[in-house]
């Protein structure tokens, strides 16, 4: 995973996946590992909508709360993306109550 990330910013392709498997593994990384999620976190969140994801900070919002590690993501992100976050969270608890 470490040559990922020394590697990922070239190709954004990876970033989506790289950072599902940090996310997921967030409790066994290591501290350079958790640097890189968090790089690659703070990329996602400002990447553009695209075809293969057209709103990237929903999906990594409706990952992160499926697997309880929005902490990480609140963690990663500037503090001035709170307020932002804090609105997809919002709209991703009431998408998923409304799914039940």
């Amino acid at each position: 995973m470490q040559l990922s990330f020394k590697v990922g910013p070239r190709h954004r392709g990876v970033t989506w996946l790289r950072c599902r498997l940090g996310l997921y593994l967030w409790e066994e990384m290591p501290v350079d590992g958790k640097a890189g999620t968090a790089a690659d976190i703070r990329r996602l969140w400002q990447q553009p909508p695209n075809a293969k994801l057209p709103y990237p900070q929903d999906a990594l919002v409706r990952f992160a709360h499926g697997i309880r590690r929005l902490d990480a993501v609140r963690e990663a992100l500037p503090k001035g993306e709170n307020a932002l976050l804090d609105r997809r969270i919002t709209s991703v608890l009431k998408e998923t109550a409304g799914a039940s």
